[in-house]
């Protein structure tokens, strides 16, 4: 994996940005990186770190300094959005702003410009979507396919995976400030299940898709852990937990690829794998007659990590969490 040419990323501020910075970085990827985002603190903070990456304030909603902005990137990766589920139930409206027309500003602007490749980055919540967030990313996916389908000198690709260790906002990263700040833990249901994956394996994808046909969602064949099982890996002993209940927006098990998408899904297969962990999504108008099959790993019981697993994929050293672990 190595990414080349004038890279522009939307919300590069946020966890994905940071790790492809560092990987960038890391390994002398032979390219030009602009980060476009609304934080002044964010982008201050990481202008002492990567001297020579440009950034640029500005929000994805003032379409004009967006536009100005792209202009020139061979490759643009959308990884803007309002992602907070519950905050998102109270919040529909800044839902909508921000992911829906500010992703169409994205778009829009790219198309105008010609930029070779655009990447969308959505969620699992986008799938069979029960609240404000996954609704608005669900739209985010067709508004890339309708600009697929409406543009050639353009090719739109989409993404779709689940929790990414180490991000901010997630339950473990909440954990840890819980104990940091109260001594204890409060969780949603032990029977909760999600997706995990690694920041490499989130870049990985990211790669991938450019190789695939403009329109397309890669999605991959991620596993899946039940919260009660990481209380028991992660937690302390004599530790507490609060059980809080299932929040507004949230489910109690995810799916990154649902039974009514599956006539046009398909397995994908690169060199460096031996048994295919991708699946590739054809937009929605893709016709029916081209049937695919059905996904078996629907739901985020299907496939589960084994504590080993877990542990060796979230990089936390020993057993039991601490306030000072960083995943």
């Amino acid at each position: 994996m190595k990414f080349e040419g004038s890279i522009f990323l939307v919300g590069g501020t946020g966890t994905l940005g940071q790790e492809f910075l560092k990987a960038a970085q890391l390994n002398d990827w032979d390219c030009d990186i602009t980060v476009y985002s609304r934080g002044w603190q964010k982008q201050y903070e990481l202008k002492r770190y990567f001297p020579d990456v440009r950034f640029i304030v500005g929000d994805i909603l003032n379409f004009d300094l967006l536009k100005a902005s792209i202009a020139g990137h061979d490759l643009v990766i959308h990884m803007a959005a309002m992602k907070h589920v519950v905050e998102g139930e109270y919040n529909p409206l800044a839902v909508i702003e921000t992911n829906v027309m500010g992703s169409q500003n994205v778009l829009q602007a790219c198309a105008d410009l010609r930029v070779p490749d655009v990447i969308g980055i959505s969620t699992d919540k986008a799938c069979k979507p029960v609240n404000a967030y996954g609704t608005s990313k669900m739209m985010m996916e067709r508004l890339f396919q309708q600009y697929a389908e409406m543009f050639v000198d353009t090719r739109f690709h989409l993404v779709r995976y689940g929790n990414v260790f180490g991000s901010s906002g997630s339950f473990i990263h909440n954990w840890m400030n819980d104990i940091a700040e109260f001594g204890l833990v409060r969780s949603t249901n032990p029977e909760m299940t999600r997706f995990w994956l690694t920041a490499q394996d989130a870049m990985e994808l990211i790669y991938n898709s450019l190789s695939e046909p403009t329109g397309c969602t890669l999605i991959p064949r991620a596993k899946a852990a039940k919260v009660g099982d990481i209380e028991q890996w992660l937690i302390p002993e004599g530790i507490e937990i609060d059980y809080i209940g299932v929040r507004p927006g949230e489910k109690m098990h995810e799916c990154l690829l649902s039974d009514e998408e599956g006539y046009r899904a398909e397995q994908v297969f690169f060199d460096e794998y031996q048994v295919s962990p991708f699946y590739r999504l054809y937009p929605a108008y893709f016709p029916r007659s081209k049937a695919g099959f059905t996904p078996r790993f629907s739901s985020s019981t299907s496939i589960q990590l084994s504590k080993e697993e877990f542990l060796e994929l979230s990089g936390l050293a020993g057993d039991e969490l601490h306030a000072d672990n960083h995943s």
